[in-house]
């Protein structure tokens, strides 16, 4: 028998979802390949097993059917939307670590021009205190003073490298805030979607229509576990 294609109606696309059956949205090669790689060593082969091409008609309650298209359609919004938000992230995370690495330089400057400002001192009191020895301490304070400069210029280049990598982390920030809404946004669609298919699916399976599924579903899948909600009760 050749293998469905994509559209076409498959028992157990899924373990559970309270989905009996479900439309292909992928080759149906890829999803066993899938279920092969991903899934729990101990369901692969009752996966597999069960995942299966319907071979009769279902002909499911236009209501049922879009609901069911709505979920596919809000599933793809979040995946696209979860897809947006992956990048903005992680150049959030990025402008972190630099925000991170330009804070500790900065600490360091900071420490280093600290240390020159004390010697610096240092050197004028031993200036003021002793007169003879004002050559000797006058050069060492010059020589301080020449770290000290250089100390605040290694600050100065800190603190703006600190300032870019903060505004960087801002701006990432901002981009991941309007990522994540849309995705919450596309996720709540998606939740509103599943529950209005749950309700569909209930819906359909209070009238006689659907008892023709479950004769199918018999006579094509058998000694299925499946409870009406998943193959793994």
């Amino acid at each position: 028998m050749a293998s469905p294609k994509i559209g076409d109606p498959c028992w157990h696309v899924h373990h559970g979802e309270g989905l009996l059956f479900e439309y292909l949205t992928e080759p149906y090669k890829v999803r066993q390949k899938y279920i092969r790689e991903y899934k729990s060593a101990e369901e692969v082969e009752t996966r597999l097993r069960l995942f299966q091409p319907v071979r009769g008609t279902i002909s499911p309650p236009n209501y049922w059917q879009e609901a069911y298209a709505k979920l596919r359609e809000a599933g793809a919004m979040w995946r696209e939307a979860d897809a947006k938000r992956q990048e903005p992230y992680a150049k959030r995370q990025e402008a972190y670590a630099k925000l991170r690495e330009a804070g500790a330089k900065r600490q360091e400057a900071y420490a280093e021009w600290w240390e020159a400002d004390a010697t610096w001192w240092e050197a004028d009191a031993m200036l003021q205190e002793a007169d003879a020895k004002w050559q000797e301490a006058y050069a060492k304070r010059q020589e301080a003073y020449a770290k000290m400069r250089e100390a605040g210029a290694k600050r100065q280049e800190a603190y703006a490298e600190w300032w870019e990598a903060d505004a960087t982390w801002w701006e990432a920030d901002a981009m991941l805030q309007e990522a994540d809404a849309k995705w919450q946004e596309a996720y709540a669609k998606l939740r509103e979607a599943d529950a209005k298919l749950a309700e569909a699916n209930a819906k359909w399976r209070s009238e006689p229509s659907w008892q023709a599924v479950l004769d199918l579903h018999a006579k094509e899948c058998p000694n299925c576990p499946w409870n009406g909600e998943t193959i793994f009760p």
